[in-house]
Formats: structure tokens, C-alpha cells, sequence
């Protein structure tokens, strides 16, 4: 089947999803229609909106099926409802307060959002998030360049104060090295911290996405930037490692700490090189006067533990225990080892710097 061919084919197909939920979704309905043995219209719930979207430019509205687009009439919750029945997943679910241009963010049905109000593209959905995070996190890339246009703000946050470089970086199946270098082209911030305190060239760092890192570098990331690390509302901190008079929750925290300190505390060498490569500088301090150098050898953050990916080691080598099934067998004993070199890894790879200072003591007189 030819490319217009199955453009066609998908266009008609989602007019006869639509017209079928058009039709038959209404409050009340018996729900055993759905069952794929009674007919089409499980599957028009389903999939009409990947028909919609694979029909791509040829997809429109038509008069007859104007009333379900209206989220104000009962036909579109309704699909809504039925939808997230057949899904039976919470993780899949849309909220019943989804919006067509939520729906058309999440699939990509492009005509729908190049026709949409600009009041519409900035709509959030239940976890705070508008048209152009939901559609980075489903990797519609030609409705996230749509809406990138449509001068929405790149900066809008989600429930987890994330903006969309965070979620692009964060999803391992975005790479448009290209869509990227266009965000950052728009100003779209790579220095926001999210609830885990993480900027979203750490989560690229941390997932070890050596072009999207590259992509921030050649875009002028500024690799002296600082994370001032804080405690969430309803995170957990832990009083622990504190030296000294107490201090406020906010400065016990470790903060003040670059791309090195994070690469040189998870011990990936491969990023810290690439970091150091790029003019990192291996002899910048934290607040509590800590070098990337004290955190590859000591493993840890000071001040209090704060339950953020910095402290739990979501991206540390130590994660790589998380593979053990049997801690008394050999599989065990090559984890530890691999562990043990990867941490003499890192400590060398900072050591070859020409510039680092393994002389600098922190603020409570600790030397490398």
C-alpha cells in the first residue's frame, strides 16, 4: 500500500470510527456493545484517533460529526468513559476532563491543533500539562513543532514543575536532536529544576544521551550553572551528615553543584570526560565547598538527605545491585566488581584534568 493510499485509507477509516462513537456513545449505554463480538464500535473507541492521526492532512472535521468535538455535549465525555473502560489500565486512562486538543496533542493529529484557539493550546490536563508537554511525551513531533510555532509557552510547567526540554529528555524514545535545538532556539529554559531538583541536561546526563548533551553544549549550555537543590512540599528529609550548628532545612541541603558534581557522584565517567572535554570546570565548589573530585570518592552528598534522585541513586553505578537475584552467587561478585572499578573510573577520569586542584579542602577542612 502507497503512502497515499494508506493516508486515504486512514481517513476514512476514522470518519467511520467517529461516526460509530457519534452514534451509539451516549449516557446509559450497554456497555457489551463494546465487546469486539458485537460489532465495530470497540475498536472505533479505541482507534479512531490513530486513524485520525495517520490520515494526517487529509483528516477535517465533518458537519455531521461536529456535535461529538464539542466537549460541552454529553457524546464526547462519554468516549472519554468508554475509552478508559476498554483501556482497564490507570496509567493509559484519559481524564474525564480531557480536551480535543489534549487528544489531538497525544496522537498527533495535527489539523485539529492547527485550527484550535490559542486559548486551547495552552489548556492543562490533570497533571498540569498542556498540549505541547503531552505531545513531546508521546513523541508526536510534527504537533509538537505545530504547537512550537503557535508561540505557546515553552516554559509552562507541569504538576511536577517540569518544562518541556525535562519531559523531551526524560523520554527515551525522543531523539530529534533537530526538535531540540529548536526549543532551546525558542527559549525554552534548560536551567528549570523539577520536584527531584534535576534540570533536563541532567536527566540527559544521567541517562547517558551523549547527543542531546552535545545538542545543550553546542546550544551555549552554560556548564557553571548551579542546582540550588530545596525540599519539596511533601518530600521527605532526613537530618543526617550535618556538621556544625543546625542550620535552616534549606541550606542543610547540599546545593550550588554542576554537571560534574552529578556525573562525578553517579560515577559516570564517560559523561564526566565529555563534561571536562567541554570546558568543565573539575575545581568548582558547593555550597558546603565540595569538588566534583570529593564527590567521586566519597559517594555522597553532605548536609541532610533529601529523598530527590540526587540522594536515592536512581542514576548512580551502585543501581546496578538492583540486577542481583542471587547476592551469594558469582553474578554478584562481577556486579560488586564492576562497581568498585567504575568508582576508581570515575576518581581517574577527574584526575586527568590539567587544571583540577586535588588540594582544595571544603568548608569543614575534608581534602580529596
Amino acid at each position: 500500500m502507497d503512502g497515499f493510499t494508506s493516508i486515504k485509507s486512514n481517513y476514512i477509516l476514522s470518519y467511520r470510527c467517529i461516526e460509530l462513537v457519534s452514534q451509539y456513545c451516549r449516557p446509559g449505554m450497554d456497555r457489551s456493545a463494546l465487546d469486539s463480538t458485537y460489532g465495530f464500535l470497540g475498536y472505533s473507541v479505541l482507534y479512531w484517533p490513530e486513524h485520525a492521526s495517520l490520515a494526517k492532512t487529509e483528516f477535517t472535521i465533518q458537519k455531521e460529526h461536529e456535535n461529538f468535538f464539542q466537549r460541552t455535549l454529553e457524546t464526547w465525555s462519554c468516549w472519554l468513559d468508554n475509552y478508559n473502560h476498554l483501556q482497564r489500565s490507570s496509567w493509559d486512562a484519559l481524564g474525564l476532563d480531557t480536551s480535543i486538543i489534549q487528544v489531538a496533542a497525544r496522537w498527533g493529529i495535527v489539523p485539529l491543533i492547527s485550527t484550535a484557539y490559542q486559548e486551547a493550546l495552552e489548556e492543562k490536563d490533570d497533571h498540569g500539562q498542556s498540549p505541547l508537554l503531552i505531545a513531546t511525551e508521546n513523541t508526536q513531533i510534527e504537533a509538537l513543532r505545530v504547537l512550537a510555532d503557535s508561540n505557546v509557552r515553552l516554559n509552562s510547567l507541569n504538576s511536577k514543575h517540569q518544562n518541556v526540554l525535562h519531559v523531551a529528555c526524560k523520554n527515551g524514545r525522543f531523539n530529534d536532536y533537530t526538535m531540540i535545538k529548536n526549543l532551546l532556539d525558542k527559549k525554552a529554559s534548560p536551567y528549570i529544576c523539577d520536584e527531584e531538583n534535576m534540570t533536563p541536561f541532567l536527566y540527559a546526563l544521567g541517562d547517558r544521551r551523549k547527543e542531546i548533551v552535545q545538542t545543550f553544549i553546542q546550544n551555549a549550555f552554560n556548564l557553571e550553572s548551579r542546582v540550588e537543590r530545596r525540599s519539596w512540599p511533601g518530600r521527605t528529609t532526613v537530618s543526617c551528615f550535618v556538621y556544625g550548628k543546625s542550620k535552616p532545612q534549606e541550606v542543610n541541603i547540599e546545593s550550588g553543584l554542576t554537571a560534574l558534581h552529578f556525573s562525578a557522584l553517579n560515577a559516570c565517567a564517560e559523561m564526566a570526560a565529555l563534561l571536562l572535554g567541554c570546558g568543565a570546570n573539575p575545581n568548582a565548589c558547593s555550597d558546603y565547598g565540595d569538588t566534583a573530585l570529593h564527590l567521586g570518592i566519597r559517594r555522597r552528598l553532605l548536609g541532610r538527605q533529601n529523598d530527590d534522585v540526587w540522594e536515592i541513586g536512581q542514576y548512580a553505578v551502585e543501581s546496578l545491585t538492583d540486577l542481583i537475584d542471587d547476592f551469594e552467587g558469582s553474578e554478584a561478585s562481577d556486579i560488586y566488581q564492576t562497581i568498585s572499578e567504575t568508582r576508581v573510573l570515575i576518581v581517574e577520569t577527574l584526575l586527568e584534568s590539567e587544571s583540577i586542584n586535588v588540594n582544595m579542602a571544603n568548608n569543614h577542612g575534608d581534602y580529596p
